[in-house]
């Protein structure tokens, strides 16, 4: 992570009340902004990183780190738990290993 994210964040993180959005920032606003830390970490090529890139690669971490699907939906703002499913891209492959380790567990 870049020294400057890094800098930024922590104030933040130190600064923030409960019900605080993670990037209090319109989209436009989050957009510019990681347009801004591209340049800052001398990214070359033309990647390009959206505000929506950071909530799926949020959401499939929180995944996959064991945040349940519902709480995930409910984060996000998603209105169905298939939605959540769709955006984070969870294909029937992974699903079918989570119903696997799931009747593991079950015994």
């Amino acid at each position: 992570m870049h020294h400057s994210v890094h800098r930024d964040l922590s104030h933040w993180i130190r600064d923030r009340q409960p019900d605080d959005r993670v990037l209090p920032l319109s989209r436009s606003g989050a957009d510019l902004l990681l347009a801004r830390a591209r340049l800052a970490a001398n990214f070359v090529g033309g990647l390009k990183v959206s505000h929506h890139d950071l909530r799926r690669s949020f959401g499939r971490l929180a995944h996959e780190a064991g945040m349940d699907l519902v709480q995930l939906k409910n984060l996000l703002g998603h209105a169905s738990v298939e939605m959540s499913v769709h955006y984070i891209g969870l294909d029937s492959d992974r699903m079918r290993e989570g119903l696997e380790q799931f009747s593991r567990y079950l015994g």
